[in-house]
């Protein structure tokens, strides 16, 4: 998805959630067009899904678990991993003493 979301961004998504790193061009799009990233850890799939009070499909059906979805969502518990304002959730925590490098 990352090719996709700076466009996306600019047509108005505000918001995304996934679990891995984005891009530069990504990060610098959050900034510019005011989007969060937001992070699941792995596994919480049916934790989160218990938590969507309706979900519509407003794009791209075709790509199923990839379409653009509008989500109502109740107590999500995911934590903000690239913010408006750059800030970068894993650049922070690999400045966090003792943490490993992040895998290339």
């Amino acid at each position: 998805m990352n090719p996709f979301l700076p466009a996306f961004l600019a047509r108005g998504l505000r918001g995304f959630i996934g679990k891995g790193y984005l891009g530069e061009t990504v990060k610098a799009a959050l900034v510019a067009h005011h989007g969060v990233y937001f992070g699941a850890i792995g596994g919480t799939g049916a934790l989160l899904s218990g938590c969507i009070e309706s979900a519509q499909v407003v794009a791209f059906p075709e790509l199923l678990s990839e379409a653009i979805h509008l989500l109502r969502l109740r107590c999500f518990p995911v934590v903000v991993l690239y913010d408006t304002r750059g800030g970068d959730l894993y650049e922070h925590a690999l400045r966090a003493p003792n943490v490993p490098a992040k895998p290339h």
